[in-house]
């Protein structure tokens, strides 16, 4: 039997900086399809490659200006979140 991920809640914008999470955003906004074998060590950083697939089809613009991260996917992540888009 598999174990369940311990969950634990994160700001928005710790997700948002999250390197597997600015990967699955950008493979999804350049049309590559899902890595399965990406982070497969790592639940964690497999569950924030899906989130930031997710966040792709719904946020249109940039992750960051330079090193900081956009205010404008700041902003649509946590309207993602508390619409239910992205868990």
């Amino acid at each position: 039997m598999t174990k369940q991920v311990k969950t634990t809640q994160r700001k928005s914008t710790t997700v948002l900086r999250c390197a597997a999470f600015a990967r699955g955003f950008r493979d999804a906004s350049n049309g590559k399809p899902f890595d399965y074998t990406a982070f497969e060590n790592n639940p964690n950083k497999q569950w924030n490659y899906e989130r930031g697939r997710q966040f792709a089809f719904v946020y249109l613009g940039k992750l960051k200006n330079g090193n900081r991260l956009a205010w404008q996917a700041v902003d649509a992540m946590n309207h993602a979140i508390q619409s239910h888009a992205i868990r």
